[in-house]
């Protein structure tokens, strides 16, 4: 699927994306422009919540998106994972479009509650999923891109923007290892998110 940030402009803001652990990626995609070089169907390992299209049975085997990513962010991520986990594919349609205002429940752009609710529920994202060998540069990738953040952000006098990003870190370091209920699946179902 494409999904649009400006119709305008004649850019994609994401058609699906690789999500890697190694370096601790997952951000939600790039503005790329659109002159055909994306105009065959092909898998991809994430679909941005925005724009799924999902089979029920489908949701019934992996189950419904975690509520321990609530309200927002990181969901999309996980039930990916769970359902390339599962042995289904993810697949990006370039016929398929979306017109979708970016990041419009949380203020747009970068504001402060984004910032909190992506640190956090990336960082919960990143313990469901990562091996002893992500961690070797997770911290090291989160830490270099939070410092370059911090001082952009420092710079624009978005104070409250930095204050968030360091409350969703402590806020995702009191959640991490907590028992928090798991996706649940559809009604009638015995299906709950995969070991």
């Amino acid at each position: 699927m494409q999904d649009f940030a400006r119709r305008d402009l004649g850019f994609c803001w994401i058609r699906g994306r690789r999500l890697c652990l190694l370096v601790a990626e997952l951000r939600r995609g790039s503005v790329e422009d659109l002159n055909g070089q994306f105009d065959r169907i092909e898998d991809t390992k994430y679909i941005t919540g925005c724009a799924m299209l999902i089979r029920r049975v489908v949701l019934e085997k992996v189950g419904m998106f975690d509520p321990i990513f609530y309200p927002a962010y990181s969901e999309d991520a996980d039930l990916s994972t769970r359902t390339l986990r599962a042995g289904h594919r993810l697949v990006y349609v370039p016929r398929a479009k979306l017109w979708h205002k970016v990041s419009a429940f949380s203020g747009g752009g970068i504001s402060p509650m984004k910032t909190r609710l992506k640190v956090e529920h990336n960082l919960i994202y990143f313990k469901h999923y990562a091996r002893w060998y992500h961690w070797i540069t997770i911290p090291w990738c989160v830490g270099g891109l939070a410092i370059i953040f911090v001082i952009r952000q420092l710079l624009k006098g978005n104070f409250k923007v930095v204050g968030a990003l360091a409350q969703g870190f402590f806020h995702a370091l009191g959640r991490l290892w907590s028992s928090k209920p798991r996706a649940r699946a559809l009604p009638g179902s015995d299906a709950g998110r995969p070991s």
